[in-house]
């Protein structure tokens, strides 16, 4: 939750989670429903139709009606869904990893196909822009535009993404992953692993 100039953005960011445990947040786990409004919302597992659809027992997906009804009762007007997500194809195949057509047309449906926003359709090989959102002086949320109180969100966090693009992103995952080689000098833990 961000506030200020007057208004709160509330972004609902959930992880890799599967409709099971998306159902109990969103309609069993809390009696205070205020705490599950959101105004942006990043769909689990890269926009994984796991998180709306359980296995039926002839194997195939079946809609959770209840988790689309929940999640549309705790979005606040105007929001926005924002898949973090590779392209989608054009239909979906068994066995396809995410993201998946039918979860996004699910979230349109939801929102609204205006307000739902993919970052794989923000950027290209050379270049990675950021989805940014603002409130402006009505208290409107907006993507991509100037305001007082802005929400930032990217498939790479950090000044890296804005400043030197996606080279400078790639750069810095391999610069905080390290190497193979052993650390240089010992670890431990309490008095006995010191000196």
């Amino acid at each position: 939750t961000l506030t200020g100039s007057g208004r709160t953005i509330r972004a609902m960011l959930l992880g890799d989670l599967c409709v099971d445990t998306v159902h109990r947040i969103f309609c069993d786990a809390t009696p205070d429903a205020d705490n599950l409004i959101w105004d942006i919302f990043v769909p689990p597992h890269h926009c994984s139709k796991g998180a709306l659809f359980a296995t039926s027992e002839s194997g195939e997906p079946e809609l959770d009606e209840e988790l689309v009804e929940c999640l549309s009762e705790h979005a606040a007007d105007g929001a926005y869904v924002v898949a973090s997500c590779d392209e989608f194809s054009d239909s979906d195949e068994a066995g396809d990893q995410p993201p998946h057509r039918m979860a996004r047309e699910v979230y349109e449906e939801i929102v609204g196909e205006e307000h739902f926003l993919a970052t794989s359709e923000q950027w290209s090989d050379d270049s990675l822009v950021p989805i940014v959102f603002s409130a402006d002086d009505a208290g409107e949320l907006e993507p991509s535009s100037g305001g007082g109180l802005l929400l930032a969100l990217a498939i790479f966090a950090g000044a890296a993404a804005a400043a030197g693009g996606v080279k400078a992103v790639r750069k810095a995952i391999a610069r905080s992953r390290g190497s193979d080689r052993p650390p240089r000098r010992a670890q431990g833990f309490g008095r006995y692993g010191q000196g």
